[in-house]
């Protein structure tokens, strides 16, 4: 047994017998789990966050876009082969008006100009296991076709560019299976800003969950 091992006495139950000093049910903890050093006084060691974050699975990616008043629509493809939880989605936008969907479920059809977006580590530490390689990738310049349309946001700056302020919006933790999302973005019309092309910032971070790991 290695020096920080310890033996634990549970309270289970063995054989329909209460766990006692003469009963003990002994299970054997990990020392890379205990903290401290040789000796007796060990605590369980907790990290803060989620174990994807430590485990190197944590990404994130973000592009900037200024999308002309009636143009085409903007759409961004998100490709994933594993589970995911999306922890974070936001649009910062600097001008003018947008409205961004979401739909699963599309064709997505390249321009031969398509830009593809790598997706970054959260957690750079020298101690995290850097050999995981993301099941995501994002592609945009394109062009989409049908699919269903499963989340709708409006944002819209401030009347006037010199001071306007950045209209934020963000989500909540969302889990989804491996597939294509189509983000898409396009202008509204009227408004405080009608003339006014669409300048944004937009941002993900997420959790990939592979079956290999969690069945």
């Amino acid at each position: 047994m290695a020096t920080r091992d310890v033996d634990m006495m549970v309270a289970l139950a063995r054989d329909g017998a209460p766990v006692s000093d003469d009963n003990p049910m002994v299970m054997t903890v990990p020392s890379d789990l205990l903290t401290g050093g040789a000796g007796t006084e060990h605590r369980i060691k907790v990290d803060n966050g989620e174990a994807d974050f430590w485990a190197g699975r944590a990404f994130r990616a973000n592009l900037e876009y200024v999308l002309p008043v009636a143009a085409s629509e903007f759409v961004v493809k998100f490709t994933s082969t594993v589970n995911f939880i999306l922890t974070m989605k936001r649009i910062t936008l600097t001008q003018g008006a947008i409205r961004h969907l979401v739909y699963t479920g599309s064709t997505y059809t390249a321009s031969g100009s398509d830009v593809t977006v790598t997706p970054r580590r959260r957690n750079l530490m020298t101690t995290v296991d850097q050999t995981y390689t993301s099941g995501v990738t994002i592609t945009y310049g394109g062009t989409r076709t049908g699919g269903t349309e499963v989340s709708r946001e409006l944002y819209r700056a401030a009347s006037q560019n010199v001071a306007a302020s950045n209209v934020v919006g963000a989500i909540s933790e969302r889990g989804y299976p491996p597939g294509s999302y189509m983000a898409v973005f396009s202008t509204l019309d009227g408004g405080l800003t009608p003339s006014d092309a669409a300048q944004f910032l937009f941002e993900l971070e997420w959790l990939e969950r592979p079956t290999s790991i969690y069945g």
